[in-house]
């Protein structure tokens, strides 16, 4: 989704911060889904694992929560030899009861056909987080990056790895809270991030803004050595983040956005490289800041596909003003930020559920409404006239349903717009148009869009 996204390793961009709320126990992935059925690959890797373990232990295989890789198998090729190497994640449960790191990780070779443990690497937690692999063309090495997980929620600890010709050498560890890979300095060599604060490691523990910073970090991987070239604070008071978007501003500079929560708000942060430092202009100012909070719509995202990722807001539709705020119907408002200020670009009714949006045209925008009609999956639109109650002045309807029932909702008079996996996304314009408001099935189908 972002311009000139490169390939090579040679900058990392870490980013740090705290995690304020209660913590609490997470459960694993494999705790809490069936584990899948292996492949006949990974039955060959798994056995060959087992083989290799003391007689009598139990291996549990631990999944990643988080990042591309989700499986407890990664099988690529991280060496300078033509075959694949594999990567896997488990417990050792007789191991486990005797140290308090419970993560092994094994990475298997093949040799005359057959999986063989070539080397172990001590895990530092208690579940897999995540995992990023990063081949460096530069200097013909992969590094590898694990993340690991402990029983509380906002402790977590990450170590960088490098596969050379030498072999596997440990280059770097922390604590961390969310971490990523970006060109955030359009080199052409893929950074990392990972946040994290300088409070002291502590367990159930809140973090009081004033007693803890906040910073995001960039490192190089130089003379052999990982080293923190720079960094930049990040806003206190984030008790998480639910997207790193990796994008670019509107003069086509790198740029990842950071979407948070604190206690009842959402809000966007946006990391840049420029004049040779790491900045984060609207996390440093708390009037930008403040112009991001939100009370939903979780994530920013490119609405018009230009390759820029629009920051949003909500406002009520009219008529919902005096709603109790789960009652009630937003607008959404899309704007980009500049590198100073920001841009008001669009305004859109967004369905979460069902990752739409629909973009409103300029003469709607202050004077069209919408009601949820949640039973038929559908949400109207109509020209306000004092009430939501009244929607006599139709304008558009949008619905839901299942593909096997479309051929039903055609003789309702409904339109086919987009069919994806099951669901068929329809649309029906009223048989009498409301001057100056009503819209062409041209225009219906150009400010249709996905939410994802």
């Amino acid at each position: 989704m972002y311009g000139r996204r490169k390939t090579g390793f040679i900058y990392f961009l870490l980013l740090c911060f705290v995690l304020t709320g209660c913590s609490y126990t997470q459960l694993s992935m494999d705790e809490l889904l069936v584990p899948p059925k292996l492949s006949e690959e990974q039955e060959e890797i798994y056995t060959a694992l087992n083989n290799s373990v003391k007689s009598g232990t139990d291996i549990k295989l631990l999944y990643p929560s988080s990042g591309n890789y989700r499986s407890a198998f990664v099988i690529c090729n991280i060496d300078e030899e033509p075959t694949d190497e594999a990567l896997v994640f488990y417990s050792n449960q007789l191991q486990s009861s005797n140290t308090s790191s419970s993560v092994c990780v094994s990475i298997l070779d093949q040799e005359d056909g057959n999986w063989v443990v070539k080397w172990e690497l001590p895990g530092d937690g208690t579940r897999m987080d995540k995992v990023m692999i990063v081949q460096d063309q530069e200097s013909r090495g992969t590094f590898i990056v694990l993340g690991y997980g402990t029983i509380m929620q906002n402790e977590k600890n990450f170590c960088v790895y490098r596969v050379d010709g030498d072999g596997i050498s440990s280059l770097y560890a922390a604590p961390y809270y969310e971490m990523e890979t970006f060109d955030i300095d359009g080199d052409g060599t893929e950074e990392m991030l990972y946040i994290s604060s300088d409070a002291p490691k502590q367990s159930d523990v809140i973090f009081p803004e004033e007693a803890s910073k906040v910073t995001a970090k960039l490192l190089k991987y130089q003379d052999g050595e990982m080293q923190i070239v720079s960094s930049v604070d990040v806003a206190p008071g984030t008790a998480g983040y639910v997207q790193f978007g990796k994008s670019m501003l509107p003069d086509e500079s790198p740029a990842l956005y950071l979407d948070g929560y604190t206690g009842k708000y959402y809000n966007t942060q946006i990391l840049m490289f420029r004049d040779g430092v790491l900045q984060n202009p609207i996390g440093t100012t708390p009037e930008l800041l403040e112009q991001t909070a939100r009370e939903r719509i979780t994530r920013s995202a490119d609405v018009d596909g230009d390759g820029v990722l629009e920051i949003p807001t909500v406002e009520r539709f009219p008529g919902y003003e005096e709603y109790e705020s789960a009652d009630a119907l937003y607008l959404t408002n899309w704007s980009v930020y500049n590198g100073q200020t920001f841009e008001q670009k669009y305004t859109s009714y967004v369905n979460t559920r069902h990752g739409f949006i629909f973009k409103f045209p300029e003469r709607w925008k202050g004077v069209v409404s919408a009601k949820a009609e949640i039973n038929r999956g559908e949400v109207v639109f109509f020209l306000y006239n004092g009430s939501v109650q009244n929607d006599s002045y139709e304008l558009l309807r949008l619905r839901v349903v299942q593909v096997g029932e479309s051929d039903a909702a055609v003789k309702e008079g409904y339109s086919r717009l987009y069919t994806q996996g099951q669901l068929c996304f329809m649309y029906k314009l009223p048989e009498n148009e409301v001057p100056n408001y009503a819209l062409s099935v041209q225009e219906v189908i150009d400010n249709f869009g996905w939410y994802e």
